[in-house]
């Protein structure tokens, strides 16, 4: 899971669908703060079936709470998929019961998903609350990027060798970082137990103490 604290970007949680009340959280903090900023919260279609997801929805609206939930509706073999939870199929319907606006976009066109995110964060700077996007997928044979790639060329603005070219120069990046992290030595065994708390619980403390007797017997 990664983050990217400089481009405000905040790193899901492994349980499906924490992510969701998380940001509205973060939303509310904003609004109490006067910042003049929305949240977007990304998830999938089973992260609809979730807990979190009514409670974050409940409380957006409660609080009308700055944010968006984006949610990837895309059924593709082996995902996880919302329908058979959700008999009757729209996820953005359900932000009726809550009092908040629900989109349905096709999720497979940037310009549309684009648009209707954009909207969507106005509304929510304007204080009128949350929405609810659902950007519906149709199957493994729907590419958004490729898509997006034939009407940037049909307008003349992309072409088969500028595409060569970005491969290239992404590659090569790649290729950098791949060599970077392989070359950087791996985390000290101590550091499970940092960055979480300010003072280490006891039975924490006692794991850390057994780790480090493991250690040293290793070293003798």
């Amino acid at each position: 899971h990664h983050s990217l604290p400089d481009g405000r970007f905040v790193s899901v949680s492994s349980p499906i669908g924490t992510q969701i009340v998380q940001a509205t959280g973060c939303a509310m903090a904003s609004k109490m703060r006067g910042d003049s900023s929305a949240v977007l919260a990304s998830f999938g279609g089973a992260a609809a079936s979730s807990s979190d997801f009514h409670t974050a929805l409940n409380l957006a609206a409660s609080f009308a709470a700055p944010v968006v939930f984006l949610c990837r509706n895309v059924d593709l073999p082996g995902a996880a998929s919302a329908g058979p939870l959700l008999p009757r199929g729209s996820i953005a319907g359900q932000a009726v019961a809550y009092g908040l606006e629900g989109v349905r976009v096709d999720g497979t066109d940037v310009l549309a998903v684009l648009q209707a995110v954009a909207a969507a964060r106005d509304n929510a700077l304007q204080g009128a609350g949350a929405t609810l996007i659902e950007a519906v997928g149709i199957g493994p044979q729907s590419d958004p990027i490729g898509r997006f790639r034939t009407y940037l060329e049909a307008r003349g603005v992309w072409d088969a060798a500028r595409q060569e070219e970005l491969d290239t120069q992404l590659g090569a990046r790649l290729d950098e970082a791949v060599a970077a992290a392989a070359a950087a030595p791996g985390p000290v065994r101590d550091s499970l137990f940092v960055d979480v708390y300010s003072e280490l619980p006891w039975m924490l403390q006692e794991q850390r103490e057994r780790l480090l007797e493991d250690e040293d017997r290793r070293d003798v």
